[in-house]
């Protein structure tokens, strides 16, 4: 019986000396980053995993990590329990994984957000401890046979897809919508540039781009997918092309550039029906020219008239009258002194007109046209012509006679 006590008393004194050991028991925690350089342009994972000696009284809640040139990929996944065996007890604990992917060449030091932990210790009595997990490096190239890329876009797998609403009959107001979808595998769609650009012969919208990254369920890969949506409203008839897409990337599986592209898409666009107004306004423009074109036929008319009727086109239609005299050239003679006798104030030249008369019935009913006869009728018409614009000038001379 006093053995027994004893014992008992033990016991208790054992549970006193051991409780304090058990209780300055701290967390584990643990980060595991690639040890080998990791393609840029391509997921890895950074696993940090976190072991208490009993259980978590709250989940554990890890902050997204951030660094300059990285993406933080946020995956349905990402954290999931554990356990361990240390010692002879068994430690849950929590595994977080980080999916970053570095997008330019670099070292890049990533730091794990300070933990807040909350966990009971083996008498059950709760715990708060920070702990501040030790900081992943991870180093990121390209490889050579993407380095002539630009941008670098390095995938398992790349698809291009276009999609164009077009109207059966285009015609100058009509639209047209065009949507490009691009899906890549084993990259972020944040690599892929932009693929649409605006044509310089239509006006043209281009919305913001839908980008959206995901991890595959059945193999847990990444899919990044991007769409571009473009409206474009015709404001020229005419034939015009939208150009083609064409798109690289780099395959690590095969070493290999690889070329996707969709063909570009030929237009004819006709002139848009005229509005009723429209119609009203090419009437009127066209009656307007049809009345101009009348009065400018009029004026031409009467300007040639006029000028038929002048001495110096008289004067110069009998000029060429003179080398084959006849009765046209008698009557055109006629004619050009008519013009004179008009004009001046005396008759005195008559007698060298009736000359000249006399010159010509010779020529036309006796043929007496020799080479000297053209010379003394061409002489003689000059003299005229040079006594007449003479007389003329002496009139315009004289001075009126002033009013009483």
């Amino acid at each position: 019986m006093m053995l027994s006590r004893y014992g008992f008393y033990g016991l208790v004194l054992l549970s006193l000396i051991v409780r304090p050991v058990l209780a300055a028991v701290e967390p584990i925690v643990e980060v595991i980053a690639p040890q080998t350089p990791v393609t840029v342009g391509r997921p890895s994972v950074i696993r940090v995993t976190v072991l208490v000696p009993t259980w978590f009284s709250k989940p554990v809640y890890f902050e997204p990590v951030e660094s300059i040139n990285l993406i933080n990929l946020a995956t349905s996944k990402s954290s999931y329990p554990t356990s361990r065996r240390v010692g002879a007890d068994t430690w849950s604990g929590v595994v977080k994984e980080y999916t970053v992917i570095p997008m330019v060449e670099g070292e890049y030091d990533v730091t794990i957000p300070e933990l807040t932990l909350h966990f009971a210790d083996q008498n059950a009595r709760p715990q708060v401890v920070k702990v501040s997990p030790q900081p992943a490096t991870i180093v990121a190239s390209v490889p050579v046979g993407a380095k002539s890329l630009q941008p670098y876009v390095i995938a398992d797998d790349l698809t291009l897809k276009q999609s164009v609403q077009i109207p059966d009959q285009l015609q100058v107001g009509d639209n047209i919508s065009r949507e490009l979808q691009v899906t890549v595998k084993g990259s972020s769609a944040m690599f892929v540039p932009e693929l649409l650009a605006n044509p310089d012969w239509a006006r043209s919208y281009l919305s913001n781009p839908q980008t959206q990254d995901r991890v595959s369920e059945t193999d847990g890969g990444l899919i990044g997918s991007r769409r571009e949506i473009q409206n474009i409203r015709l404001v020229a008839a005419g034939e015009f092309v939208l150009p083609a897409v064409q798109l690289q990337y780099y395959q690590p599986d095969t070493e290999s550039i690889v070329t996707v592209s969709e063909p570009a898409i030929a237009l004819v666009v006709a002139p848009a029906p005229l509005t009723p107004r429209q119609w009203a306004v090419r009437m009127a423009a066209l009656c307007g020219l049809v009345l101009l074109v009348l009065v400018l036929l009029r004026v031409l008319w009467l300007y040639s008239k006029r000028i038929y009727r002048s001495e110096p086109w008289q004067y110069w239609l009998l000029l060429r009258s003179c080398k084959r005299p006849s009765r046209k050239a008698l009557a055109r003679l006629a004619q050009w002194y008519q013009v004179w006798q008009q004009r001046l104030t005396t008759s005195r030249f008559d007698q060298e007109y009736h000359e000249l008369v006399v010159e010509f019935e010779l020529s036309i009913y006796l043929r007496q046209d020799a080479r000297e006869n053209k010379k003394v009728r061409a002489s003689k018409l000059r003299a005229l012509r040079k006594s007449c614009k003479g007389a003329l000038h002496r009139d315009e001379l004289k001075l009126l006679p002033l009013n009483p």
